[in-house]
C-alpha cells in the first residue's frame, strides 16, 4: 500500500511545488516587465513625474495646504447650544402644601460674520406650574438676536479674516512649492539621464580602445616574430593594455552609478530596482538653441516658483502689517438686540403669540474701548511696518540675483555649443592623426609608442565630445529651470 502511496503522492507534491514556483517565476517575470529595460528622455521624464517619492510628498502638500484653508474657514461655522434646567419647590406655609415647578430649555446659535460682527439667535421657553391641590401651568415663549459691528479696530479685517487670507496664501505658496518640485525632478531627470547617455557611451570608447590596445599587441607580437621589431613594443604595448583595462573597469563603475541615479528619479520601487538593468537610448543630435537673458528676465519673474513665493511672502508681511495697524486702533462697537416675547397655556401657542400683542424690545447702543499708552500694539504694528520693508528690499535683491543668474547660465549654455564644435573638430583630427600613424607603423616607419599615445589621444577626444554634448544638455535643462520654463518647455501641464 505504501508504495502505491508514493507513487501517486510524490508526483502530485512535484507538480504542486512546480505550479507554484512557476507563478513565483511568472510574478517575477512581470514585474520586471513592468520596468522598461530600454527608456528615452521623454518617457523618463514621465515617468518621475508619475513615481517620484519627493513629487508625490509635494502633491499632498498641496492637499494638506487646502485642507488649512478650509480649516480657517470653519471660523465662520455658526455654534449650537442647548440649555435645560428643571427646578421644583415645595412649601407649607400655614400647613398649606404648595409646590412650584419650573421647566426652561434655551437654545442657542451664535457665530462671525464677515464683516467682523458677531451674532447670537436666542430661542427660549419656560414652563411655569403652581398648585396647591391641581397643577396650573404658565407657557412663556422667547425670541432675540443680538449683533455687535465693530467699527474701528477689527473692522476691515481681524483675526479670522487675517488667518484665512494667511492660509490662502499659503495654499498658493504650496501650489509653487509643487511646480518647484517639478521644475527640478525634470531637471534633475534630465541630468541624470545625460549622464547615464554619457556612462554607456563612455564605456563602448573605453572597450573599443582597450581593443586597439589588444590588436596592437598581437600585431606587435607578429612582427617581432618576423624579426621586424624589437620585443620591447610587446611590453609598452601589454602597459597600455593594462592601463585601458583600468579604465575600463571605472567606466563600468560609473555606469552603475549613472543608472541608479536615474532609477531613484524614475521609480517608486524599492526591491525591483537591484535587477533593474535600465538602459537609456541615444540623445538627439544637439542643435543650437539661442539664449537672451534680457528677454528671458521677464519670463523668469512671471514663471519662476522662488519669485511667485516671494511676492506671495511679501503679500502676507502686508497683511499682517495692515492688521497690527489695525489692532492698535481704538475700539468702537456697535451693539444692537432684538427681542420678542409670547405666553399661553401650553408649548405651541406661547410661539404663535410671539409679537402678536407688541411684546417686542429693541436696544441700539456703542461700546468704545481705548487701552491708555497702547504701546505693545503700536510698537508691533510699527515692527510689522518694518519687516514689510525688509520684504520688499529682499525682493529687489532676489530680482537682481535672478538676472545674474540667469546671464550666468546663458553664457554656460553659448560655451558648452562651442565645447562641441572644437571637441569634435579635435577628434577628428585625432582619427586622421591614428590612422595615418598606423599606416607608418605597418610600413615598419612609425613607432609603438606613437600609436599608442595616439589611440589614448583619440580616446580622451572620443569622451571630450562626449562629455561635451552631456553638459550642453545639462546647461540647456538649468538655463529652463532658472527662467522657470521647465514645465512649457516639455509641455507639462499643472492642475
Amino acid at each position: 500500500m505504501q508504495p502505491l502511496l508514493n507513487y501517486f503522492f510524490m508526483p502530485c507534491l512535484f507538480l504542486i511545488a512546480g505550479v507554484l514556483l512557476g507563478n513565483g517565476n511568472i510574478q517575477a517575470q512581470q514585474a520586471d516587465r513592468e520596468l522598461p529595460q530600454k527608456i528615452d528622455l521623454s518617457a523618463a521624464i514621465s515617468l518621475a513625474l508619475a513615481k517620484n517619492f519627493a513629487v508625490q510628498i509635494e502633491r499632498i502638500d498641496v492637499e494638506i495646504a487646502g485642507k488649512q484653508v478650509e480649516s480657517a474657514k470653519g471660523a465662520y461655522d455658526p455654534n449650537f447650544q442647548a440649555d435645560y434646567i428643571s427646578s421644583v419647590n415645595k412649601s407649607t406655609p400655614d400647613s398649606l402644601d404648595t409646590r412650584s415647578e419650573f421647566d426652561s430649555l434655551v437654545t442657542r446659535l451664535n457665530g462671525n460674520l464677515s464683516s467682523g460682527a458677531n451674532y447670537t439667535l436666542t430661542l427660549a421657553n419656560d414652563e411655569s406650574r403652581f398648585s396647591s391641590e391641581d397643577f396650573l401651568s404658565n407657557y412663556e415663549a422667547d425670541a432675540s438676536i443680538r449683533l455687535r459691528q465693530p467699527l474701528l479696530r477689527n473692522f476691515r479685517i481681524d483675526n479670522t479674516r487675517f488667518n484665512i487670507r494667511v492660509a490662502q496664501k499659503g495654499s498658493q505658496i504650496a501650489d509653487w512649492d509643487y511646480r518647484n518640485q517639478l521644475i527640478n525632478t525634470v531637471t534633475q531627470t534630465i541630468n541624470a539621464y545625460s549622464n547615464l547617455n554619457f556612462a554607456q557611451a563612455n564605456l563602448d570608447v573605453v572597450i573599443k580602445s582597450r581593443e586597439l590596445a589588444e590588436i596592437l599587441v598581437n600585431d606587435n607580437r607578429k612582427r617581432v616574430e618576423l624579426g621586424r621589431m624589437a620585443e620591447s613594443n610587446i611590453i609598452t604595448a601589454e602597459s597600455q593594455l593594462k592601463f585601458r583595462e583600468e579604465r575600463v573597469l571605472f567606466a563600468e563603475r560609473l555606469l552603475k552609478e549613472s543608472q541608479n541615479q536615474l532609477k531613484l528619479l524614475i521609480s517608486d520601487e524599492i526591491e525591483a530596482l537591484i535587477n533593474w538593468n535600465i538602459e537609456a537610448l541615444p540623445l538627439a543630435t544637439p542643435s543650437y538653441r539661442e539664449t537672451n537673458p534680457a528677454t528671458d528676465y521677464a519670463i523668469a519673474l512671471e514663471n519662476r516658483p522662488d519669485y511667485q513665493q516671494a511676492l506671495l511672502g511679501h503679500d502676507i508681511d502686508a497683511l499682517t502689517a495692515r492688521n497690527r495697524k489695525n489692532q492698535a486702533l481704538p475700539s468702537l462697537d456697535l451693539t444692537y438686540s432684538y427681542a420678542l416675547q409670547g405666553s399661553g397655556d401650553d408649548f405651541e401657542q406661547s410661539f404663535r403669540q410671539l409679537g402678536v400683542q407688541n411684546d417686542d424690545a429693541y436696544s441700539v447702543g456703542a461700546v468704545f474701548s481705548l487701552p491708555l499708552g497702547n504701546r505693545t500694539r503700536r510698537a508691533q504694528a510699527k515692527v510689522a511696518q518694518m519687516e514689510l520693508q525688509q520684504t520688499e528690499i529682499n525682493l529687489e535683491r532676489q530680482k537682481q540675483f535672478i538676472l545674474v543668474s540667469l546671464d550666468s547660465a546663458a553664457y554656460r549654455v553659448e560655451k558648452s555649443w562651442e565645447r562641441i564644435q572644437v571637441s569634435k573638430s579635435t577628434r577628428e583630427l585625432a582619427e586622421k592623426s591614428l590612422e595615418a600613424e598606423e599606416k607608418k607603423l605597418k610600413a615598419g616607419t612609425g613607432f609603438t609608442f606613437r600609436v599608442l599615445d595616439l589611440q589614448t589621444e583619440l580616446a580622451n577626444a572620443q569622451v571630450g565630445e562626449l562629455q561635451a554634448i552631456a553638459d550642453y544638455y545639462r546647461d540647456l535643462a538649468e538655463y529652463d529651470r532658472q527662467t522657470g520654463a521647465t514645465l512649457d518647455h516639455h509641455n507639462i501641464s499643472v492642475d
